[in-house]
């Protein structure tokens, strides 16, 4: 069951919409019920949450490599389980089209002509905080992982590590924050506040993903 007796919020369950609307249950006191009864903004929290757990996941593509993004759009089209909104080729565009489009995720590279990612990082997040921004890098770049993390960029993955795309746009969708392995090994490092400022292309295998 989604309701509970004892008058504490419980979190829906089950595919049906209709289900948040007993997230909690009526007590017998009438007095004490709408209390108990969850907000339009609660019912939107659990409207919100239950989506994002469902169906394809909403990605805006930024890349001044025009031919990396037609691949990013045929690979993730295909998949069944992203679809790109829109496509971008520099800072000023990400930003543009992020408030445009308002997708799930948007997933982009640091270094562009213009604008750079990180830059449109920091603009985007000051006008929506809860924007999910994950980086698709050639650079293994200490510095750049820092700023990322500063910013509060959900991840920062490499273009060599493919088959983690999907994955970790996935991960980063339902809100943890996604790193290719060869930059967690690097985080406790940087976190101390070590860096080495090298840029340096590099693979790595599956990322790792933290809450």
């Amino acid at each position: 069951s989604c309701c509970t007796t004892t008058g504490q919020r419980a979190p829906a369950v089950g595919p049906a919409a209709k289900g948040l609307a007993c997230a909690t249950w009526k007590t017998a006191s009438p007095r004490w019920a709408d209390s108990f009864w969850p907000s339009a903004a609660e019912v939107s929290g659990y409207l919100s949450r239950f989506r994002r757990g469902h169906g394809s996941v909403k990605v805006l593509v930024v890349d001044d490599d025009r031919l990396v993004c037609q691949s990013l759009r045929t690979i993730l089209q295909a998949s069944g389980e992203a679809d790109v909104v829109g496509i971008g080729h520099d800072g000023r565009e990400a930003v543009a089209l992020f408030a445009q489009l308002r997708p799930d995720v948007l997933l982009m590279d640091i270094r562009m002509e213009g604008m750079t990612g990180l830059e449109a990082c920091r603009l985007v997040l000051a006008e929506y905080p809860d924007a999910r921004i994950l980086f698709l890098t050639t650079f293994l770049d200490d510095d750049y992982i820092v700023q990322a993390l500063h910013l509060g960029a959900k991840g920062y993955i490499l273009k060599q590590d493919f088959e983690s795309i999907l994955p970790a746009l996935k991960a980063v969708h339902i809100g943890q924050s996604v790193f290719g392995d060869a930059i967690v090994t690097k985080l406790p490092r940087l976190l101390h506040g070590e860096t080495g400022g090298t840029a340096t292309g590099g693979t790595s295998g599956a990322t790792g993903a933290t809450n």
